[in-house]
């Protein structure tokens, strides 16, 4: 019998989809990660790749993840068929930005997947631009979430370098 849970869960990846979504963001903060077995983290990941798959138009298949114990994805993730990998950098340890920046390349050099940085203020180890800007010359890592309640958060990065970055 398959949970009523599971049910709900793809019969919300189908409307979202159908309503013309681009991205699906499954197993991020919200769904409490930190609380989360790495078997329950299975199960909403393939309940949700499964909804997606086959959708017109194709829908994506996102995972993102929290790190519990400073190694990256639990070791079903980092086989499982998505199209990305999101990631917070160790969250219950405060770190140099260069080790989260070491914390974030070791990733990307070890998982099948591009990596997407999810960049959240009310954890440490937020990055700073220049951090990110760093992160980004990795080949493997190809987007960032960049989350802030701080409206002048992004005046932290120049207009001017904020226009070349568009061209």
């Amino acid at each position: 019998m398959v949970p009523s849970t599971s049910i709900g869960l793809a019969r919300l990846v189908d409307f979202d989809i159908k309503a013309g979504v681009h991205g699906l963001w499954v197993l991020g903060t919200t769904g409490r990660f930190d609380l989360q077995t790495d078997a329950s983290w299975r199960t909403v990941a393939e309940t949700a790749a499964k909804a997606a798959r086959g959708s017109r138009p194709p829908g994506p298949e996102r995972v993102g993840h929290g790190d519990r114990a400073n190694h990256g994805a639990p070791g079903w993730a980092t086989t499982f068929p998505t199209t990305t990998t999101a990631a917070l950098p160790p969250w219950y340890l405060p770190m140099t930005p260069f080790e989260v920046i070491d914390y974030y390349h070791a990733l990307a050099d070890r998982l099948a997947r591009p990596v997407v940085i999810y960049n959240a203020p009310w954890i440490c180890n937020q990055l700073s631009f220049a951090s990110l800007r760093r992160l980004a010359e990795h080949p493997r890592i190809v987007g960032c979430k960049d989350v802030t309640p701080s409206l002048t958060r992004p005046q932290d990065w120049p207009v001017s370098e904020r226009r070349k970055a568009e061209l």
